[in-house]
């Protein structure tokens, strides 16, 4: 039976490891990765939960190698096994045999992964984050030591995580617009400036498209605040629908809205653009019938990169150029 040596030593190391960084990969694969040398593990995964207790990542380690994060099916997991145990009863458990042993028997369904095992939840509060097993071979190889040292390492790991997930829900509040909940302004600034220097550098498409609603104070005016916060959460879901997931999506100002198009051709834009527009003027927004023409409409500008152009702001100037062409002309209208 293996035992384990400078367990304060093993400890410090591990937790200094989950203060390394925010990156939940890097910063758990590290941890698996020393937690597996440390006990003389074969092999070990931590599986990461969300608040419905769903896997959201699966990462494996082995001694000797970097660690991975599987990208399989990994739900079918906490369907059954002693990691759905380990989940259900909130504690550890240590398996000497997993031949002799009902649990693993019963609940693992096989005999593929014969040896020993430690299967432990990553509690805070109560509530598990994640469940670290790790398996060896050799029977009877682990015992109480490892049991408490990877218990105790478990829940270091589970603060971490919980750190990490209120530092990335600080980040999106940082980045989001409170009424739309689309990007705001400094958000959108930071990102383009990004993007237009990646594509300039690598001669890549990028695309902006800037939207206003049209007579969107008239619309105030007749219907009160309340409403025409409604009509921007309602038009900020249409441009989320009709978008791709890449496209970076931001509320400009009051009832102007920006979106930055990578990898897209001015000709892409404009189709996209006028997509956006039709499904506007469609819409049957309440109170749409008080507007000019009796329809909520917007307004489009749309412009890419050129060579020649020295920053994102040369970007911006085209895009609102375009789109206040696109008001002089009449609104419910593009221009590029």
């Amino acid at each position: 039976m293996a035992t384990i040596d400078n367990t304060v030593d093993i400890v410090y190391r591990i937790t200094k490891q989950l203060n390394t960084s925010l990156d939940l990969d890097v910063v758990f694969g590290n941890v698996l990765r020393l937690t597996v040398e440390a006990t003389g593990a074969e092999r070990g995964s931590i599986f990461l939960l969300d608040e419905s207790g769903q896997i959201i990542r699966h990462i494996l380690a082995r001694p000797g190698q970097p660690s991975e994060t599987l990208q399989h099916n990994i739900k079918q997991v906490m369907s059954c096994g002693l990691a759905s145990w380990a989940y259900k009863h909130r504690i550890g458990t240590l398996v000497t045999n997993t031949i002799t042993d009902e649990r693993w028997t019963q609940l693992n369904g096989d005999k593929e992964l014969t040896g020993s095992a430690l299967v432990v939840p990553m509690l805070y509060n109560e509530q598990v984050n994640g469940i670290l097993t790790l398996h060896q071979k050799q029977i009877n190889f682990f015992d109480e030591s490892h049991l408490a040292l990877v218990t105790g390492i478990a829940g270091q790991a589970a603060l971490a995580l919980k750190n990490a997930r209120l530092f990335e829900e600080i980040k999106t509040l940082a980045a989001t617009d409170g009424m739309t909940s689309l990007y705001n302004y400094r958000y959108f600034k930071e990102r383009l400036h990004e993007e237009f220097e990646r594509a300039k550098r690598y001669k890549r498409d990028i695309s902006l498209i800037m939207v206003d609603i049209d007579f969107f104070k008239k619309y105030n005016d007749a219907h009160g605040h309340p409403k025409g916060d409604m009509l921007l959460k309602d038009f900020s879901g249409i441009l989320q629908k009709a978008l791709r997931d890449s496209d970076i999506i931001a509320r400009y100002g009051g009832e102007e809205f920006a979106i930055i198009l990578n990898e897209t051709a001015n000709d892409v834009a404009v189709e996209v653009a006028e997509k956006l527009r039709k499904a506007v003027e469609l819409k049957d927004f309440e109170g749409g019938e008080s507007q000019p023409g009796g329809r909520v409409t917007i307004s489009l500008g749309v412009a890419s990169y050129t060579d020649g152009m020295k920053s994102a702001d040369d970007l911006v100037k085209n895009a609102d150029n375009a789109l206040y062409r696109a008001k002089e002309e009449g609104r419910n209208r593009l221009c590029a």
